[in-house]
């Protein structure tokens, strides 16, 4: 594992979402985010893990961790590599590996398990679950179940994965008629999961956009008794990690810390920028003109480059930077980045291309993030290919 440069004041570690923010496409990433869970699992006892992933994709983790049965896991990073999604890549599948080693050797009660709050991103996986769950429910428990049957028999059901599908309309009508807790005949066990699986569905079809879908899904996690004392952390994309408005969107945290979320003023955010790395781009999320026969390719990433990409106030970070993993407070006494643009204006042609500037007057009073890790000579992470992870 890379070395954890976590050195963070325990009261911030004692915020009830911890977040971890990367600009995907670099291996350091997915060991720092191992290291941070470890150091937040053995200081703080944190053992629920919420990142970019659905109810259904979280489920199968959860199996693999469970029994070791890879096939679980790989199923999910099967469709990440046909998606041409960053996340399909060996050093995650590996990481989950390590997580399955770590849960061996904690007690029960703090031992790893994630939970799904992105939108629905693989509808066949949550339609399989869904069945699954159905079949522990006798049919006449409450009404929501012939609707959710017989949508699961529509001839796109299992595939369409859109507000106006079949299973995102018909789980609307249910969940509106679910009860919270299992019904006569039920299986209480199973219950939360196709209660959890309902409500994601109909979040599908009724929550525009997929920020409001996560926040919508974390925002009901810390209002559930069952997780009344728990603390989360998860890892992130950059983007979803920061308290400001964003080339005019606004982020996970940014809304979290809106309104009366039960996580306002209660989350930590650390990011990652990294200089002289390389970044991994699956061939499939390039355009089909400049695409290699190779399925992903690396380039030079660095976000010092005056003319291709660099970012305001990057420069004294790396001057101050002592090795390959330096963290920086940014909202301590003294910082010149609170409450500034600084480290959110990006330049240069790809700053140009994919503009990404923080609105000064937007950031939140601890800072658009609090700490952050200057990452150098990371190598690129490695897409797993379709035979590694099977038919």
């Amino acid at each position: 594992d890379a070395p954890a440069p976590f050195a963070i004041a325990d009261a911030d570690l004692d915020k009830r979402l911890i977040v971890l923010g990367e600009i995907h496409g670099m291996a350091v990433g997915q060991d720092l985010d191992l290291a941070m869970l470890r150091m937040l699992n053995a200081k703080k006892g944190i053992r629920f893990y919420v990142g970019e992933f659905d109810v259904a994709q979280a489920a199968s983790f959860n199996a693999y961790l469970a029994d070791g049965d890879e096939a679980a896991l790989r199923r999910v990073f099967k469709f990440w590599v046909e998606e041409g999604a960053q996340w399909g890549n060996k050093e995650f599948f590996e990481k989950f590996r390590r997580i399955r080693a770590m849960n061996a050797t904690l007690p029960a009660e703090r031992q790893i398990r994630f939970i799904g709050v992105d939108r629905v991103q693989d509808m066949p996986l949550m339609a399989a679950r869904l069945e699954t769950l159905l079949a522990k429910t006798p049919p006449d428990a409450w009404p929501g179940h012939a609707k959710l049957s017989a949508a699961l028999s529509a001839p796109d059901a299992r595939t369409a994965n859109r507000a106006a599908a079949p299973l995102p309309q018909a789980a609307v009508e249910a969940a509106r008629t679910m009860p919270a807790d299992a019904p006569q005949g039920a299986d209480p066990a199973a219950w939360p999961a196709l209660f959890e699986t309902v409500t994601a569905l109909s979040d599908r079809a009724l929550v525009k956009g997929r920020e409001a879908t996560i926040v919508a899904a974390l925002e009901r996690l810390a209002r559930d008794p069952a997780y009344a004392n728990e603390h989360f952390y998860g890892f992130w994309g950059q983007f979803h990690v920061l308290d400001a408005v964003v080339s005019g969107a606004k982020p996970m945290v940014r809304l979290l810390n809106e309104g009366n979320s039960p996580f306002k003023d209660n989350i930590l955010s650390v990011n990652i920028l990294n200089v002289s790395s390389d970044m991994m781009i699956p061939s499939k999320g390039l355009p089909e003109a400049m695409r290699p026969k190779e399925p992903s390719v690396a380039f030079p990433y660095s976000l010092d480059s005056p003319l291709l990409l660099n970012v305001n106030g990057i420069n004294d970070l790396v001057a101050a930077s002592k090795g390959r993993l330096t963290l920086f407070k940014l909202n301590g006494d003294g910082s010149p980045y609170p409450r500034t643009s600084k480290l959110g204006e990006v330049g240069g042609l790809m700053g140009m291309i994919q503009p990404f500037t923080v609105d000064r007057s937007s950031v939140g009073p601890h800072g658009a993030t609090q700490y952050t890790v200057l990452a150098k000579d990371s190598p690129a992470l490695t897409v797993l290919t379709p035979d590694l992870v099977g038919p």
